[in-house]
């Protein structure tokens, strides 16, 4: 599992969503029809295993996560954390999207 530690969520998600998109244009380019058995089979097989690729990044990534431990933010280390409290300020904060 040492390419998943290079790799970021965002780009490995982009690149299925890619991946299938693109068996969907190649389809449509091809005009495709039901009788080509052998042309869908290698389509479906890398669909799926572009989308196994990044189920097993996303789950792996997942792990990581779940097993961090609860820190305070002056105790967080550098990678995966997971933090728990409440934040406050002295000025109410605006945004565009709030």
């Amino acid at each position: 599992m040492a390419i998943f530690t290079i790799l970021k969520a965002h780009r490995v998600n982009f690149f299925s969503l890619a991946v299938v998109g693109a068996i969907f244009f190649a389809a449509q380019l091809m005009h495709l029809n039901l009788n080509d058995r052998v042309t869908w089979a290698v389509l479906l097989i890398v669909t799926v295993v572009s989308s196994f690729l990044a189920l097993a990044f996303n789950y792996w990534r997942f792990l990581k996560i779940s097993e961090a431990p609860i820190s305070s933010i002056a105790a967080a280390a550098q990678g995966y954390i997971e933090l728990h409290g409440a934040a406050s300020t002295q000025k109410l904060l605006k945004t565009h999207f709030s």
